[in-house]
């Protein structure tokens, strides 16, 4: 057995003149031509520090000339290596603590540390991160030192970003004095490419290398050390590998150089939302809990660390030629519903697994779910119908159009859907219909989307849910609305459903016969203008039934009840109200005493109060009547924003016939013609009337046949005819 053998027969991986970790690729110690060397406390059975040979491992004759040649072969201008970047730098640093605080978060357990980064002892730099670069063939070159907060973000003030090579403290202590001059080539991590076959993920800082190896270990993450710096690294190293950049949010330079170079570039962070210079560790540390980018990254980076690369997000944009000539608001949909008289499936969507809350003639409303999250959301839609002139609203005010980055992921999104929806014609369809865009606001080439782009989306995969939408609402109506109408329309529908929502409260509310709190009954801001109706009618009930204006004085009444329930006292069964009888023997100081109530006139008010009864039924038979007829009440409009409501309420043509006595004649269409009206184009609310209308006409009809004296003498309680019909009828 010779020495490499016997370290390696106790599970340790020897590659050149290092000692790696079983199943890693960490470096943990090193050999030398007398001894070997462990960098790392878990080297057992060895110990950290000098390792000896004994005599019985002295057989082998070659092992000094195998390390005096691989150390020939070593290239290092700096003249150190890793073990005297052992021995100059601390297992610790500020940044270890936040790793550990990360791994411990997204992992549940302690960080390897894929890339032995370690900290500065002494100087200005103590406790700064010190980040290795070793090239592919694990020679040490240098290590990139860059000082951190608590929160783990690069500090701004001062001079916070060195080498080690220039590190005066690190020179001193090598006794250097001559100022040395690193060309580095070398990416950050290159030497995990050694023996690798894993996708190879390029970024531009070794901090975000260093936390997503830890989550993705099966993607070899290597750093740029610089924006401009990839311009200066040796690519022989990514010849034959897959190579996916990902550049910081808006850096024009990497998607330049992945272009000339034929690499793919990562497009995920080019997002409005995403701010300049963000980086996609940013993604997992600043942008919360419920992100919806996260949520993508993490599929993106889980299909890379698959092996999956998805080419459909890179494309010419000189090719492409994209400009926007005209500024039209119109709605603009790119398919029809057919195609060369084949129906087109162009959404799917789980609306049926949500309760429909509200319904009219354009729209159905749906009540929101509540997630885990403690949001609420509508149900999921799948829509390769897209408005490509939908306008999207700016920060700092205003509207704009799709820029053609958003234009892209809009057509890919659906090309994919219709796809999956129409296995058998998508591809000829999408083609055909994507000469619709010469009468658009935007101007392209189309040949080039026909040639490049769909085949590029056609031959990938792509989680479809990039391009889900979330929505609470679904279009029923049968004309096509143009932009303005169809928002207004929708806006009106979502009024109305949140509108009869309050008024089922309030209904609820009444039937409890109490006071009702607008903000806690029915979601209303009692300071907030709009809402006039509902205000009204709350304040009545409010004062004249139960006889209080504020939730105060409602609880004074509670306090006056409770203290006065064992004295003998009347109370109303129809309506919850004060004591209306209270026996004289009880004084207004006994009243004090019991109930704690010392303003004389609000003991009086509760002594004397007794309620409209007569308002109250007029209230409910209102909000009853609202509630039959939501669908005909008409939003009202200040500056645009909806603040209340207004509702004609009608007698109906019974009521009339029957209020004044009148003919069915009189009142109604022939019966023949009725039944042959053409009710295509009519609303829900009109169709149900009509067929009322018919109901109710066959009844008198069928009631017609009978005599009424005959009936008269053959009951002995015979009813009156009109209240039979009406009885039946309502």
């Amino acid at each position: 057995m010779n020495k490499i053998q016997f370290i390696e027969s106790k599970g340790f991986r020897i590659k050149g003149r290092y000692i790696y970790k079983p199943n890693s690729n960490k470096v943990i110690g090193q050999l030398n031509e007398n001894n070997f060397y462990f960098f790392n406390e878990n080297c057992y059975p060895f110990k950290s520090g000098v390792n000896f040979f004994d005599n019985k491992t002295l057989v082998d004759v070659n092992y000094i000339k195998y390390i005096r040649e691989v150390k020939e072969n070593e290239v290092n201008e700096f003249g150190i290596d890793y073990v005297d970047y052992a021995e100059l730098t601390s297992e610790t640093s500020t940044l270890q603590k936040v790793l550990e605080k990360f791994t411990l978060e997204w992992l549940d357990k302690k960080p390897i540390n894929y890339y032995d980064v370690r900290g500065i002892l002494k100087g200005s730099f103590r406790n700064a991160s010190c980040f290795p670069v070793i090239d592919y063939n694990n020679n040490f070159v240098t290590a990139q030192i860059i000082k951190y907060g608590a929160n783990g973000k690069r500090l701004k003030s001062g001079f916070s970003t060195t080498w080690l090579h220039s590190h005066k403290e690190t020179k001193k202590q090598l006794d250097i004095k001559d100022k040395i001059s690193l060309s580095i080539k070398s990416f950050f991590g290159e030497q995990t490419l050694n023996g690798s076959n894993n996708v190879v993920a390029i970024v531009e800082a070794p901090k975000t290398a260093v936390f997503l190896k830890e989550l993705f270990p099966d993607i070899d993450f290597i750093a740029t050390m610089g924006e401009s710096a990839i311009k200066r690294k040796n690519l022989n190293v990514l010849r034959g590998r897959k190579v996916v950049l990902f550049p910081d949010a808006h850096s024009k330079v990497w998607f330049e150089f992945a272009k000339e170079q034929g690499f793919y570039a990562s497009t995920i962070l080019e997002h409005e939302d995403v701010q300049e210079g963000d980086d996609i560790l940013d993604v997992f540390t600043d942008y919360g809990t419920n992100s919806v980018l996260k949520d993508n990254l993490i599929e993106h980076l889980t299909q890379i660390a698959d092996g999956r690369i998805l080419w459909q997000d890179n494309y010419d944009w000189q090719d492409l030629g994209f400009r926007q000539v005209r500024e039209s608001n119109s709605y603009f949909p790119m398919f029809s519903p057919y195609y060369k008289n084949t129906p087109l499936n162009l959404s799917i969507d789980n609306s049926k697994d949500f309760r429909a809350i509200y319904r009219d003639a354009n729209f159905v409303i749906f009540e929101k779910e509540l997630f885990e999250d403690n949001s609420f959301k509508g149900f999921e839609v799948y829509s390769a119908q897209v408005d490509f002139h939908r306008q999207i609203k700016v920060k700092e005010g205003g509207f704009r159009f799709m820029t053609e980055k958003e234009f892209i992921l809009a057509l890919q999104g659906s090309f994919r859907i219709l796809k999956e929806l129409n296995p058998e014609i998508y591809k000829k369809a999408f083609k055909h219909y994507l000469m619709r865009f010469k009468t658009s606001n935007f101007r392209f080439n189309i040949d080039y989307v026909k040639d490049v782009l769909i085949e590029h989306w056609d031959k990938s995969d792509r989680d479809l849910s990039t391009f889900k939408k979330t929505r609470n609402w679904k279009y029923v109506g049968t004309e096509q609305l143009g932009r303005d109408e169809f928002i207004r329309e929708k806006y009106n529908s979502e009024y109305k459903a949140k509108l009869k929502l309050r008024l089922e409260a309030f209904n609820d509310a009444l039937a409890e016969n109490r006071f009702i709190d607008l903000g806690t009954d029915l979601g209303i801001d009692s300071k907030a203008e709009g809402n006039l109706t509902l205000k009204k009618l709350v304040s009545q009930w409010n004062e004249n039934v139960i006889g209080c204006k504020t939730l105060k004085s409602y609880i004074n009444k509670e306090l006056f009840e409770s203290g006065t329930k064992n004295t003998t006292a009347h109370i109303s069964s129809n309506i919850y109200t004060v004591v209306k009888n209270v026996p004289t023997k009880l004084s207004y100081s006994k009243i004090t005493e019991i109930t704690g109530i010392t303003n004389k006139k609000t003991i009086k008010h509760l002594l004397e109060f007794k309620p409209d009864e007569k308002l109250a039924e007029n209230i409910k038979d209102k909000l009853f009547y609202i509630l039959e007829n939501i669908q005909d009440a008409v939003p009202i409009r200040k500056d645009s924003r909806i603040v209340d409501f207004k509702i004609e309420i009608k007698e109906s043509k019974t009521d009339k016939m029957l209020k004044y006595n009148q003919f069915t004649e009189d009142v109604f269409k022939p019966l023949e013609e009725l039944e042959t009206v053409n009710t295509d184009k009519h609303t829900l609310k009109q169709k149900q009337v009509l067929k009322d209308e018919i109901k109710y006409l066959k009844l008198i009809n069928e009631t017609s046949k009978y005599d009424e004296e005959e009936i008269q003498i053959q009951l002995e309680n015979p009813p009156n005819r009109m209240e039979l019909i009406s009885t039946y009828f309502s």
